[in-house]
């Protein structure tokens, strides 16, 4: 048995699923169809129900008709139920399309998981996308959150749905010589060429560039992800303690008690705030600006407004002034 199967039934075994429906992300092209092939072949070994989901966004007109056609094909040929969803995104006429494409596909597959009552979501992505994921990341600024690059397992916005990532260890090189030597079909997405687009831009020019000089990169980033997801999960522990301690519940949002903040470390409070706020700070800059600022006098300002509608206010004293230790957060985005 080769790497690709191995690496894909080691997934399993460490979850042992068991007599539940799992739903399957299918593109068309080559990740997403090794990994329906692969699931097959080792479908026998583990009591489970596949589905198959496809998301048509229709925003390569025929192409993208094609590809729904072909994934209807493949779920016939491994007699596994197909579910295709369209999310036209072809009218968008304003802001970031692959982001947008993606909050609506991956909304979209968990539909169609509500539906067929599938505990997981399957996508095909590859240790080539982690790492792509993680200089994605570092150029836009981040922090220990974004080193941990693409989760293999996590649940879906708390809704008991997981989001599962069996190629995770699989490098794309494995799944284009897996395709070829069981002579697979697979479609081929012409956007995936267009360099405008950031990730096909790293790794059209960027990726090759750093295999060349450092072979195995990917492979010691994604070894990079697991020490720093150790770390969160350290980090997530201690928070859970400091909570109780500086944040209260308010209707709406929390107060946050900065004053007994700053008696932790820097690095406490970075995280702490992080974590109050959520991904609207998502940059390491965002994360200093606002400390920064609750640390300022309340001359500075008595609001500071965020990224998304998102407001931190100094609540006032007693006589009307804002104070400079008791801040209000809108809400709370964990």
């Amino acid at each position: 048995m080769d790497s690709i199967h191995k690496s894909v039934r080691k997934f399993f075994v460490e979850r042992k699923p068991s007599n539940v429906s799992l739903l399957i992300a299918c593109s068309g092209g080559p990740d997403s169809v090794a990994l329906v092939r692969i699931l097959k072949e080792l479908s026998s070994e583990f009591p489970l129900r596949f589905h198959i989901g496809h998301v048509n966004h229709e925003l390569r007109g025929k192409d993208s008709d094609g590809d729904a056609v072909f994934v209807k094909k493949l779920a016939a040929d491994v007699d596994w139920p197909c579910h295709i969803s369209i999310k036209s995104m072809k009218s968008l006429k304003k802001g970031n399309l692959e982001e947008e494409t993606r909050v609506e596909r991956y909304d979209a597959l968990f539909q169609m998981a509500a539906q067929t009552k599938s505990a997981a979501i399957l996508t095909a992505h590859t240790l080539d996308d982690h790492a792509e994921t993680i200089l994605m990341n570092l150029l836009r600024g981040t922090g220990p959150d974004g080193l941990a690059g693409i989760h293999a397992a996590r649940e879906w916005k708390n809704s008991g749905v997981q989001l599962w990532r069996p190629f995770l260890e699989v490098s794309k090189q494995d799944v284009l010589t897996y395709l070829k030597s069981h002579r697979i079909r697979f479609r081929k997405d012409k956007s995936n060429q267009d360099q405008k687009f950031f990730r096909n831009w790293l790794r059209r020019t960027i990726v090759p560039r750093l295999e060349s000089r450092a072979p195995g990169f990917q492979k010691r980033l994604f070894n990079l992800s697991l020490l720093m997801r150790d770390e969160l999960d350290f980090w997530e522990g201690n928070l859970n303690e400091i909570e109780k301690e500086i944040l209260k519940p308010a209707s709406p949002g929390h107060f946050l008690d900065f004053h007994r903040l700053l008696r932790y470390p820097s690095a406490v409070q970075r995280r702490f705030l992080r974590r109050v706020v959520g991904r609207d700070l998502l940059t390491f800059e965002g994360v200093e600006n606002l400390r920064q600022w609750m640390m300022s006098p309340p001359t500075a300002g008595r609001f500071w407004q965020m990224r998304k509608g998102w407001v931190a206010e100094r609540l006032s004293k007693s006589k009307g002034s804002p104070s400079a230790k008791i801040f209000w957060f809108k809400a709370n985005s964990k």
